[in-house]
């Protein structure tokens, strides 16, 4: 058994429904039930629609690894809230590194009481395969309710008129699940005739495998990748954020960015997040944050 892993370690997409930790505990659901857990909650509640100026920002971490510290976490929120054209932040996945550590994410974050803060205080959030492991989707569950939805950006001086679309997946296991890549066709589709000045996806696993650093670690698939690339190329995506890979990785195909931005972790050796700017460009740059 031994020799076989290791013959088939190379292989970035072996693994690309369970890493390895999974594979020693699966209690977390599959991905086409969480997917349907989600849909059911955006049934219920809707999607969010956030007007803003017609030039914003917002702000992306991802891969915090919460342990017990959260000292890079606090100054990325800090940092979304003091700016005063901030109207969103995301998180990609693997916010924790521990089961039961949701809640030390959710103190840091939790909205403010000062209403002049509201529009700052956004944070989406997405499933990364951390967050799965030991049954944790429970947990993460009870806290954000869905790992899979879309959020909208209108203008604030006419919130008929559509400015950006964003759009969050849950890839915690390598794999958007043949019910979500659908959905995300469908979506995509129908959201490309609203005329949008951009659109953006999110997702936690990074469609393109350079190495195998990540190699036990839910890559998606090759094929899955092809995939998801021709559908954001088709509908005209801007730009797809991912995390997962921990090292900043920019690359450009089929008239899409793909950025893997950085992890925030606390051990990370160059930890950073992303901060893009939306108006009639889009635009992206970088916050370092270790020292």
């Amino acid at each position: 058994m031994l020799l076989l892993w290791l013959l088939l370690l190379p292989s970035c997409s072996l693994f690309h429904t369970k890493d390895i930790a999974g594979m020693l505990d699966g209690s977390s659901p599959e991905v086409d039930v969480r997917f349907e857990q989600s849909m059911e909650w955006n049934e219920r509640h809707g999607y969010a629609r956030i007007a803003v100026p017609d030039n914003y920002r917002f702000y992306v971490a991802s891969d915090s690894h919460i342990d017990s510290a959260t000292t890079y976490l606090e100054q990325f929120v800090s940092d979304y809230r003091s700016d005063s054209l901030c109207a969103l932040a995301f998180h990609l996945g693997d916010i924790v590194n521990t089961p039961h550590t949701f809640k030390a994410f959710q103190d840091v974050v939790r909205p403010s009481s000062s209403p002049v803060r509201a529009i700052r205080d956004t944070m989406f959030v997405e499933v990364g395969n951390h967050d799965l492991f030991f049954g944790q989707w429970t947990d993460f569950r009870s806290l954000f309710h869905t790992s899979v939805y879309w959020v909208e950006t209108v203008s604030d001086t006419d919130p008929t008129h559509k400015l950006d679309l964003f759009i969050c997946l849950d890839s915690g296991e390598g794999s958007l699940g043949q019910k979500q890549m659908k959905w995300l066709a469908q979506l995509l589709e129908e959201k490309s005739k609203d005329d949008y000045r951009h659109i953006v996806v999110c997702t936690h696993t990074n469609l393109f495998c350079k190495d195998i650093g990540q190699g036990l670690s839910s890559n998606f698939a090759e094929e899955e990748s092809a995939a998801m690339m021709a559908l954001l190329t088709r509908y005209g995506v801007s730009l797809c954020l991912t995390g997962h890979g921990h090292y900043r990785n920019i690359t450009h195909h089929g008239g899409v960015e793909y950025i893997v931005v950085d992890a925030l972790q606390e051990k990370a050796a160059e930890a950073a997040y992303l901060v893009g700017s939306a108006g009639i460009q889009l635009t992206c740059r970088f916050v370092e944050l270790s020292e």
